[in-house]
């Protein structure tokens, strides 16, 4: 199991109180989690996995109908690959947004 440690771009550190521990995310298979990391480095003990709440809906809920059609309309690995474009298009916008916010320029 690799644990990732996720950091924001930015952050103002007197923006928020933030919690003594940091977060770190799990992925595993089809889905992902996350654990407690204390300062220490050390995963918090008993150790335990957060279920992440996209994780947790997609793994209890059916996939909608619609979405169900445009999988069978491009056949499964077609569909994989146009999802994966859609995320990166999705990560890129994100990555500008936080860009224009930092520097208040585009």
């Amino acid at each position: 199991m690799e644990i990732e440690i996720v950091k924001t771009e930015w952050f103002e550190d007197d923006s928020l109180r933030l919690p003594n521990y940091k977060v770190g995310r799990v992925n595993y298979g089809a889905g992902r989690a996350y654990v407690k990391i204390l300062e220490g480095g050390e995963i918090e003990q008993p150790f335990r996995l957060y279920t992440s709440l996209t994780t947790a809906i997609s793994q209890a809920t059916p996939m909608a109908k619609p979405l169900l059609e445009w999988y069978c309309k491009h056949g499964y690995e077609e569909a994989k690959r146009l999802s994966r474009i859609a995320a990166d298009y999705g990560t890129l916008m994100h990555l500008a947004i936080g860009e224009y916010l930092s520097t208040k320029t585009w």
